[in-house]
């Protein structure tokens, strides 16, 4: 199991300010996955310091994992959205009439699908419509806004600490 200390910057907002008048309470987010590390990112944000994200595997990302095969990226995971009220990625896919209607009569993201013709990437969803490069682009600078992009590799140098824990 990997241990994160997180140490933030506080901002001169009124929850920042009272914060460091008063004992910081000690928080601790399990996982490292897009909903523990957006939580840690809103909690640092909020003017916490004391945060720690303990995480079971030897990477950050949880289901989201990208792997190289030959010269290609191919994407392990992550599949499907959680929850659409208030989430960015499921209105983005919504706004892009990427939801697939399910038996259940619940909608679903088709899942998206990269192969590549003299080097060029191309996507398309399971049902083989294409999906325009900018816009898989627009999903992919999202989740890298929320999950933070100077995370990737497991370490963020100016804010995340990695030690393990005995």
């Amino acid at each position: 199991m990997q241990s994160c200390e997180i140490s933030s910057d506080s901002t001169d907002d009124p929850l920042s300010r009272d914060l460091r008048t008063h004992r910081q309470p000690r928080i601790v987010v399990i996982g490292a996955g897009l909903a523990g590390l957006a939580a840690t990112k809103s909690l640092l944000e909020s003017g916490f310091t004391d945060v720690t994200v303990l995480e079971a595997s030897d990477r950050v990302g949880g289901r989201v994992q990208s792997i190289q095969h030959g010269q290609t990226t191919l994407e392990l995971g992550a599949t499907w959205i959680h929850g659409a009220n208030g989430n960015p990625v499921y209105h983005l896919a919504e706004d892009n009439g990427l939801l697939e209607h399910t038996t259940d009569g619940e909608r679903s993201v088709g899942r998206i699908s990269l192969y590549t013709k003299n080097g060029v990437a191309h996507y398309q969803t399971n049902s083989g419509t294409r999906i325009p490069k900018d816009l898989v682009e627009e999903f992919s600078d999202l989740y890298n806004e929320v999950r933070g992009e100077r995370c990737v590799g497991g370490v963020c140098p100016e804010v995340l600490h990695m030690q393990s824990s005995a």
